[in-house]
């Protein structure tokens, strides 16, 4: 994809000859994200190459990529040995290697021990050692390592879950700068959305223009893609051919989200980067979302930020939102940019999502749900439930009039103060990113 280079999305990463040389494990962290190891295989019992994918996040591509170069090559060397037990051989190669190389501080929602145990995984596929459990059947010996678990960082404002106190009001970063408001004057085609927003971003880092939260129109039905996933394991490309989707990678990292336009509300936050300085990016998720979360509570849905970042509610979850850094161009007047953008499901199609996308149970694990489709309650549902039923188009109307009241100094932008004579002309494919 011309957003995201595949040398930055894949790091060092090697195309097996054949599926039939692949084998692939995947890891859960609880609290955090999905992480999958795909070793390739030749004629040898040692794997060739390993490729790390997933719906992780990345402080910045460039530390992304270093971060998976590290633990690729870690993770072929622990294996290099065919005699060694793969977790023991594992756990002394990755585990200090995210030490050593702050891996911690690039790659986010993942634990290292994440890693050590999909790639685990991917090693017993090919060359099966299975334990038996208590009840007699069989099992690879990673089933009996505890699932890794995200450390969630205190906040005293909050009730140290990374969860917006009910009463906060938003934070003194978000009187910075005035914010502008604007909507889409017209749907664009997916990946020109995906290109848009990154161009966007990119201008609001060299000071072209000023801070503003923009409320997308979708021009077709799309899968999109976090940065650092794979197509293979998460789509059923045929599937979503036959139903008409588009599938599109975008700029940040993060789980795959399917849209429909008359089913999707999607705005884009175009922050100066002052404004997370100095948050870790836990805390820069939950600062962003502030704002939607008082606006959906305005509404009577009682929501709230769930780290990393799902807005949810008691009901279920409603959307999610990823973030990406940009730098300003040199001899530029910018201070750089933090694009987050945040999709909700105003409805949603649970059948159809079910057949175009691959959800394995290991993503699920910690969720106490049988289907991805369980985890979500769209904002139509919640609104209903609430006594203020909306179709799709009010209920975007009035979060842009939430924003309007809720924003520092924010104020309706025309579109042309933007966009210029039409949108197209905004559309580049190659933005900077810090």
């Amino acid at each position: 994809m011309p957003m995201v280079p595949a040398s930055r999305r894949m790091a060092c990463a090697e195309t097996p000859a054949s599926a039939a040389s692949v084998t692939r494990g995947e890891c859960k962290t609880l609290g955090g994200k999905l992480i999958g190891v795909s070793l390739g295989w030749g004629n040898d019992i040692r794997p060739e190459s390993a490729r790390i994918d997933g719906d992780f996040f990345a402080t910045t591509d460039d530390a992304a990529s270093r971060a998976l170069c590290v633990l690729q090559d870690a993770i072929v060397t622990a294996l290099a040995d065919p005699h060694a037990d793969a977790v023991e051989a594992l756990q002394s190669r990755v585990l200090p290697a995210w030490r050593e190389s702050a891996i911690g501080q690039a790659l986010v929602g993942v634990a290292p021990e994440a890693v050590v145990i999909a790639a685990a995984r991917a090693y017993l596929a090919m060359t099966p050692g299975g334990e038996m459990t208590p009840s007699g059947e069989a099992t690879d010996s990673t089933q009996l390592l505890p699932q890794p678990q995200l450390e969630q960082p205190c906040d005293s404002r909050d009730d140290h879950t990374g969860r917006m106190a009910a009463s906060a009001p938003l934070q003194s970063r978000w009187q910075e700068s005035p914010w502008g408001v604007v909507t889409d004057p017209e749907p664009l085609a997916p990946q020109r959305q995906m290109d848009l927003d990154a161009t966007l971003a990119q201008r609001v880092a060299d000071g072209e223009l000023p801070p503003f939260v923009r409320f997308w129109q979708w021009g077709g039905k799309a899968i999109v893609l976090g940065a650092y996933q794979s197509e293979q394991a998460q789509v059923n490309v045929q599937a979503a051919q036959c139903e008409g989707f588009h599938i599109v990678r975008r700029c940040t990292g993060g789980g795959t989200m399917v849209v429909e336009p008359a089913d999707t509300i999607t705005y884009s936050l175009y922050a100066p980067l002052s404004f997370v300085r100095g948050l870790d990016p836990l805390h820069a998720y939950a600062l962003c979302d502030e704002w939607l979360v008082h606006a959906l509570r305005d509404l009577g849905v009682h929501a709230s930020h769930e780290p990393v970042n799902d807005i949810a509610s008691p009901a279920g979850k409603i959307g999610g939102g990823a973030s990406r850094r940009f730098l300003a161009h040199p001899g530029t007047a910018g201070g750089g940019c933090f694009l987050h953008h945040v999709t909700l499901a105003y409805d949603m199609d649970a059948a159809m999502m079910m057949r175009v996308l691959r959800i394995s149970a290991e993503k699920l694990r910690g969720k106490h749900v049988t289907s991805a489709a369980k985890r979500v309650d769209p904002l139509r549902h919640q609104l209903a439930a609430v006594g203020n039923p909306m179709t799709r188009a009010q209920a975007t109307e009035a979060l842009r009039e939430r924003a309007l009241a809720l924003l520092p100094g924010a104020h309706a932008i025309a579109a042309h103060q933007i966009y210029g004579a039409t949108i197209e002309e905004n559309v580049c494919t190659k933005p900077d990113t810090a």
